[in-house]
């Protein structure tokens, strides 16, 4: 498979997960929320999964493109720029607009500490902190987080058996850190803690590096890998349908490590099998501005809750009125997110790549910089 292919469904996928995120976001959002039709809303209200999978989409992207970094002069000052550049600006512009905004809408204001914490991205490990104060940045302290580990994991765990051991290990070590923390500083919420922290979360994507010494396997075959792209998904697709509607009979693991799974599952059968349903020049854009959609979103939707409650006051029947008001969300979300790649994200990539530039060397084989599969 060639390289692009594999960006294009990893763009199709971070798509489908941001647009999911945001159909949840929209339902629980301070203000007029848009209630969902009762039929989907087990559907809608599963759309906090997206975060998930954009976790599994990450670490398995991480590896994907390992090589071309272990292929420069510096390695380490190539991978730690590109994701400090790909992450940095639109988080610190997201900080300065939260802050101006918390202060003229609420009187709110936030410690010298808090911000410097969010700035230096340490805020996922402070109890307390843990969430952020910009809005849904938890995920991306979590995030900054799992890429200054991802060069140890990716080196000490070179096998899928030694991915899943670790796995084990990190589920235990969370509870047991969780139990600490509400042993030592009662003030905060252990559940809130949990929640949100990496210790929960690095597990998903150490099952999203797992899925590419999968995905690494398949793609050695010269067969004809169409059909198991579609049973891979219709597992994946049937097991999420199964944890919507309420299912709790999953053995040895937290029902939220099954989501991962699921959406692994899923990753490999779009690798294999690009349906146009789930490819395609929409899902592959909004796969491209996730990161600006993902992190716009909140404010948008709290800004448009007037806007939702004259719609939903029209009298249009209420599935039309949600329609309508999911409507105009994304195009609202598109356009600014659209701004803010061109305008933040991309000079901040090209600044990176012009501070940090490291020259290649003579390219290793594959063989010799991507993590074997099985040992």
């Amino acid at each position: 498979m060639q390289q692009s292919n594999r960006l294009e469904f990893l763009d199709a996928l971070r798509g489908l997960a941001a647009a999911y995120v945001v159909v949840f976001h929209a339902a629980f959002i301070p203000g007029f929320k848009v209630a969902p039709p009762s039929d989907i809303k087990s559907i809608v209200v599963f759309g906090g999964s997206g975060v998930t999978l954009f976790f599994v989409i990450s670490a398995f992207s991480l590896v994907m493109t390992m090589g071309r970094h272990l292929a420069t002069e510096k390695p380490l000052l190539s991978f730690f720029a590109s994701r400090f550049f790909r992450i940095a600006p639109l988080f610190y512009v997201m900080i300065a607009f939260t802050l101006v905004f918390h202060w003229q809408s609420f009187g709110l204001t936030h410690s010298p500490f808090k911000v410097l914490a969010s700035l230096l991205f340490i805020f996922n490990l402070i109890p307390g902190y843990q969430e952020g104060f910009v809005w849904a940045s938890w995920t991306i302290g979590v995030e900054m987080l799992f890429y200054a580990l991802f060069p140890l994991l990716y080196f000490a765990l070179n096998s899928a058996w030694k991915k899943a051991a670790a796995i084990i290990v990190s589920i235990a070590l969370s509870t047991q850190i969780t139990n600490l923390v509400a042993l030592l500083m009662p003030s905060v919420d252990p559940a809130s803690f949990y929640l949100f922290t990496i210790l929960r979360h690095l597990p998903v994507f150490l099952i999203g590096m797992i899925t590419f010494d999968m995905f690494k396997l398949l793609s050695y075959s010269k067969a004809d890998l169409r059909l198991p792209g579609a049973g891979l998904l219709a597992l994946g697709i049937g097991g999420l349908g199964y944890l919507v509607y309420g299912g709790t009979a999953l053995p040895f693991v937290n029902l939220y490590y099954w989501q991962a799974a699921f959406y692994a599952v899923i990753l490999i059968g779009v690798a294999l099998l690009p349906l146009k349903i789930i490819v395609n020049r929409a899902t592959r854009y909004m796969g491209k501005i996730s990161y600006s959609m993902y992190l716009v979103h909140a404010p948008i939707l709290f800004f448009l809750s007037p806007v939702f409650q004259t719609i939903y006051e029209t009298g249009l029947q209420k599935p039309l009125a949600y329609t309508a008001s999911i409507a105009v969300t994304y195009c609202l979300v598109i356009i600014v997110a659209t701004a803010l790649y061109w305008l933040v994200e991309k000079p901040g990539e090209k600044l990176g790549k012009m501070l940090f530039a490291s020259r290649p060397i003579t390219p290793l084989p594959a063989s010799a910089i991507l993590p074997a599969a099985t040992e």
